[in-house]
């Protein structure tokens, strides 16, 4: 349920919509002004005259760790400035670039909107430059942002000795 804040739209992107990067608006208008906040449960940023625009977490939003990587990223490394506003549904339509982000999805551009082509109709380069750069972080292959990824270990053959013995344990308690 969305609380009253009023003219807020939803960006919906489903399945196949969202993989190719194409994605329909939908949503009620409401009072003056159609708001964007999010497709859940990504975050939306939008890319305008070199300057890459977000809704602030006031407007409803997940406050997600994703999103607050990303920004720091286009902030401290890419030396974009970022501005957290409100975003009216007709700035879409003349953005240079658009993508979502959050765990799941990480970075995704979306190159249409209803139809429509985002900037040049391809990933644009500052969705290009944060994909390689959020990468390399989350791999670990940026010595100075190792503290933000937590190691994971495995042996393959602890790991299937493991299941094995688990496997076995559960047959013997199905069977007395």
């Amino acid at each position: 349920m969305i609380p009253e804040l009023g003219h807020i739209i939803l960006l919906l992107a489903l399945g196949v919509a969202l993989v190719q990067g194409v994605v329909p608006l939908a949503g009620a208008r409401r009072g003056r002004h159609d708001w964007i906040a999010l497709a859940r449960p990504t975050a939306y940023l939008l890319v305008r005259n070199g300057v890459v625009l977000t809704p602030p977490i006031t407007d409803n939003i997940l406050e997600g760790i994703t999103r607050r990587t990303v920004i720091d990223l286009l902030r401290d490394e890419l030396g974009i400035p970022v501005v957290e506003r409100s975003i009216d549904r007709s700035e879409i339509y003349v953005a240079d670039e658009a993508m979502f982000v959050g765990t799941g999805v990480q970075i995704v551009a979306i190159t249409r909107v209803d139809h429509r082509p985002m900037g040049n109709g391809r990933i644009g380069p500052i969705a290009a430059a944060l994909r390689k750069l959020y990468f390399d972080v989350v791999r670990g292959r940026r010595p100075e942002y190792r503290h933000w990824c937590a190691p994971v270990y495995t042996n393959a053959e602890e790991t299937a000795g493991r299941n094995r013995e688990e496997a076995q344990r559960a047959a013997a308690v199905a069977h007395s």
